[in-house]
């Protein structure tokens, strides 16, 4: 037999060939790393933005009593209530109402395009002061029953793929006696 030194154009076509099936399933297995990595980051940071509406909300809320909330039936995505100011109980023990230590005030949490906005509202209901709570609402109700208030909303966010990732949460707050 002969001495070779170099490849037959069949042993260098077998090696190019084995070399782009491993090319390939490489970029796919990286491909769908990148997908996978980016949905678990939307849905996380969804998660977080949930967590914060919830916190925000039943914070002031859990405070406030049955009769100092306003849900207007025409306009579910809107709750307007007050908090007992308990800085400013006087001798006889009444106990005033309000928003920010603002006897009279009203605090309103409301859907305004994609922005949930908590804001503070005067004794006439006119705009004192307005925060943005979180952005990417798609969707915001709230109901009541006679001890608690229900909200439920879905978060939305487009991933890097174009894909819709929604969050729905629904929770109760309890109300104070």
């Amino acid at each position: 037999m002969k001495n070779r030194k170099s490849f037959t154009l069949m042993e260098m076509m077998v090696v190019l060939s084995v070399f782009a099936v491993i090319s390939g399933i490489t970029f796919t297995a990286l491909k769908l790393n990148d997908t996978y990595r980016d949905t678990i980051l939307t849905q996380l940071e969804l998660y977080r933005k949930a967590k914060k509406i919830h916190d925000t909300i039943t914070k002031e809320l859990s405070l406030s009593q049955i009769n100092r909330i306003n849900i207007t039936d025409s306009n579910p995505d809107v709750l307007t209530f007050q908090i007992p100011l308990l800085s400013k109980i006087d001798d006889n023990y009444t106990i005033p109402w309000g928003a920010e230590e603002n006897e009279g005030y009203y605090i309103r949490y409301q859907l305004i395009g994609d922005e949930l906005k908590r804001e503070i509202l005067d004794s006439t209901y006119s705009l004192v002061s307005q925060q943005t709570v979180t952005k990417g609402v798609a969707d915001l109700q709230f109901s009541s029953d006679s001890e608690s208030i229900t909200i439920n909303f879905t978060l939305s966010r487009t991933n890097i793929e174009g894909r819709v990732i929604n969050f729905t949460s629904q929770f109760k707050v309890y109300l104070a006696n």
